[in-house]
C-alpha cells in the first residue's frame, strides 16, 4: 500500500463514506510506516466500520468522545466532560476501558492553573 503525500495545506477531509474509507486506509498506512502501537482519534465524523477497519492494525485504539453516537469498538474511550458519566455508554467488549469525567478532561495545564477572577 502506498501512503498519500500529505503537505501542510492538505489533511483529512471527511465527506461521504468512501472518503472515510480512504482515510482509514491512509491511517493504516501511517500506522505501519511509523510502527505505531497507540492511535488516538478525536473526530465527530467516525463510524463503527471506520474503527473496525483500524482496530486489527493497532495495539490500542483510543477515541475521544462527547456525544455517545453508537457503541464504539475501541480499546479506550475518553470523555472528560462533567456529564460523561450520565451518557450511559455501553462497552463494545469487556476489555474496553472507559475514562469518564473531569478527572480525564484534556485541558492544557496553564488553563487549569489560571487564577479565577
Amino acid at each position: 500500500m502506498q501512503c498519500r503525500k500529505i503537505g501542510h495545506s492538505d489533511g483529512f477531509f471527511y465527506g461521504d463514506v468512501s472518503e472515510l474509507e480512504e482515510d482509514a486506509e491512509e491511517i493504516i498506512c501511517r500506522i505501519k510506516e511509523f510502527n505505531l502501537d497507540i492511535l488516538v482519534i478525536d473526530s465527530y465524523n467516525v463510524s463503527r466500520e471506520f474503527f473496525l477497519k483500524l482496530k486489527p492494525h493497532i495495539k490500542k485504539l483510543c477515541y475521544i468522545d462527547d456525544v455517545n453516537k453508537f457503541v464504539y469498538p475501541v480499546d479506550v474511550l475518553i470523555n472528560g466532560n462533567i456529564t460523561a458519566t450520565t451518557f450511559n455508554y455501553t462497552k463494545y467488549s469487556n476489555d474496553e476501558i472507559m475514562l469518564l469525567g473531569l478527572k480525564y478532561n484534556l485541558i492544557r495545564m496553564n488553563l487549569k492553573t489560571c487564577p479565577r477572577e
